[in-house]
């Protein structure tokens, strides 16, 4: 019985770093971005499918056209939206590179918030209890001598 708590205690500690760390930290800056407003988060994604919508009209199948601001003052250093470009053009990008491009990003952010959560946890908790649960078997050793008396 002790094995079976210890290892659900192991997994606990695992899904807390893998996943539980991550999603709250995403959300938390989703929210701070968005000053906690589910509106402005919506219509961020209205726009963008709207956007989406009027710029893909003239894109072929497997491709989806996108604005880039082609001024000549920009020097690339400062990165200008395209709704504030003077002369926008469009190209055509294939869906499969903006996937794996956006996947990378995304991938690259959860490790980092995983190496980050696994870092406080160590932080928190210290080298030898984090890995070793030693407060859980401390705590069961407890109950146990309590028990016996």
């Amino acid at each position: 019985m002790h094995q079976i708590q210890y290892a659900f205690a192991v997994f606990l500690r695992i899904f807390s770093v893998l996943v539980t760390g991550p999603a709250v930290v995403f959300f938390l800056i989703f929210g701070v971005s968005y000053h906690f407003s589910f509106e402005a988060a919506a219509r961020d994604v209205y726009l963008a499918a709207e956007e989406l919508v009027r710029d893909g009209r003239g894109a072929h199948a497997g491709y989806l056209a996108i604005r880039k601001c082609e001024d000549p003052d920009n020097t690339g250093t400062v990165i200008k939206p395209a709704v504030s470009c003077e002369n926008p053009t469009l190209r055509y990008v294939r869906i499969e590179d903006l996937a794996a491009q956006s996947g990378q990003t995304l991938a690259t952010a959860y490790w980092l918030l995983v190496a980050l959560g696994f870092a406080a946890n160590i932080a928190a908790f210290g080298p030898r209890r984090f890995f070793m649960m030693e407060s859980e078997a401390q705590s069961e050793k407890g109950s146990r001598s309590h028990i016996g008396r």
